[in-house]
Formats: structure tokens, C-alpha cells, sequence
């Protein structure tokens, strides 16, 4: 049976991965991104009619426009059993810079509007939301102060989420990911450390489908997060600020 799956950030990255994943079960799908342009490439490059994708252009801190779409949605698929809470900023740079508002409010805000505006659309039991963490939640890096903050607040509004919604037969997945193979990563180096979109998506689609509370990849990167966590800070500290010291120090 097909179902109905909604994706902020669908536009492109891992997003428009999940979408292609679902398109080729026979799943109806909607895209909402910031930009129109970017979603009508979006969906050129996944070669489908518009009778199985619908796309709507919204920034994911405006509640009211989010909450729009998902019920315009709901009301032409009669639910929405898959939600996928994508949509997220990151820094640039390697100096560390000052704590940026704006990744902050859309890495939280666009997660918490479309989670809110989904549940307002009485999705069915069984339904399953999928939220995209990082592996950045677990231990703040000195470039990235927003976004791992920002990903921290994701993590404890997920689990609390969890507890809230099991009542009603909903399931949430948390997916904590390392850097992709999108643009947030494109200035980096080749690395064994970049997971390509197209792998992450599989791996969260397969998640939120046998109802995993969490799934953590690639595995490398999680044994290396969690080794950190076991150091003690003061060392942990002292190997960061040599990782990420600014090039003019």
C-alpha cells in the first residue's frame, strides 16, 4: 500500500533522497523548500508527473506556511503517514565565528513547526515521524556553535516528543548523521568521514520503517563521537581548540 510522506528540505541533499527512495516504493510525496526554483529542479531530476509529488515553497520558521502545506497536503492524501523533519542550516568556515541565530532558529523552529503542524493533521496510527540529527549533538565543536547547539534542542524535543505522542499509536525516529556528500559539505576534503546523501537516506528511510526510536551512521563516526565523549574535558578541549584554531592565530 502506498502511503503519503511529507519532506522538509526536500529540495535537495538528503531530502530529495528520502523522496527518491519513496517515489520508487510508489509512495505519494511532497517537497517543501525555501525556494520555488530549487523544488521545480527538485522535481525534474526525480522524473515524476505531478499527480505523485506536490511542492510547496516555504521557510521552515514561518509556523502559519508550514502548517499550511501540511494540511493542504493532508486533505488531498487523507493522511500523511510519513513526515520527514529535514530542513536545516549549518555554518561556514573554520574560524570560529559568532553564534548564528538564523541556523539556530531553523534547525529547531523548522523541525518543531513541521512536527506541530503535522500532528494538527490527525495523522493515523503507525504513522512515523523521521528527525535528521547530527552527530554534532553530543559534543560542541568551536566552529560549529549554532548548529550543534541547535542539534542538541533537536535531540531532547525528539525524545521528549516520543513519550508524548506513543499514546496515539505515532512512532518517532531520530537519525543522527556525520557530514553528507550536500553542499554543507562540498568544502571539504574527500573523506572516509562524508557519507554520500543517497547512502544516509537509505539507512533513515529503513529506520523510520521498522520503527527505530534512533539509528546513528555512518558507524566510524559514531564509534569516533562516542570515544570523545568518554575523554575528560579539559583534553577534550585542548584538542579541539588545536583542530579548529583560526588561521590567523
Amino acid at each position: 500500500m502506498s502511503l503519503s510522506v511529507f519532506i522538509s528540505g526536500g529540495s535537495r541533499g538528503l531530502g530529495l533522497d528520502i523522496a527518491r527512495a519513496h517515489l520508487r516504493r510508489g509512495d505519494r510525496v511532497a517537497l517543501l523548500a525555501r525556494r520555488r526554483e530549487g523544488l521545480e529542479a527538485a522535481a525534474r531530476a526525480l522524473e515524476v508527473d505531478a499527480g505523485r509529488i506536490a511542492i510547496y515553497a516555504a521557510d521552515v520558521r514561518d509556523e502559519a506556511a508550514v502548517h499550511e502545506a501540511l494540511s493542504t497536503f493532508a486533505r488531498a492524501t487523507g493522511s500523511i503517514e510519513r513526515l520527514y523533519a529535514n530542513a536545516g542550516a549549518i555554518e561556514s568556515g573554520v574560524a570560529a565565528p559568532s553564534f548564528d541565530r538564523g541556523v539556530f532558529e531553523t534547525n529547531v523552529y523548522g523541525v518543531v513547526n513541521a512536527v506541530e503542524g503535522w500532528l494538527a493533521t490527525s495523522p493515523p496510527a503507525g504513522a512515523t515521524v523521521g528527525i535528521i540529527s547530527s552527530f554534532s549533538a553530543f559534543r560542541g565543536l568551536p566552529h560549529l556553535p549554532a548548529y550543534g547547539a541547535s542539534k542538541a534542542a533537536v535531540t531532547l524535543y525528539a525524545e521528549s516528543l516520543r513519550g508524548r505522542i506513543r499514546p496515539s499509536g505515532l512512532r518517532v525516529t531520530t537519525a543522527f548523521l556525520g557530514y553528507l556528500d550536500s553542499e554543507f559539505a562540498s568544502s571539504r576534503k574527500p573523506s572516509i568521514f562524508v557519507t554520500p546523501c543517497a547512502t544516509a537516506a537509505r539507512v533513515v528511510v529503513a529506520a523510520v520503517e521498522r520503527g527505530a526510536t534512533r539509528v546513528a551512521y555512518p558507524p566510524l563516526v559514531r564509534a569516533a563521537v562516542f570515544a570523545t565523549r568518554c575523554l575528560p574535558d579539559a583534553l577534550y578541549d585542548r584538542l579541539v581548540a588545536r583542530r579548529y584554531r583560526s588561521p590567523s592565530s
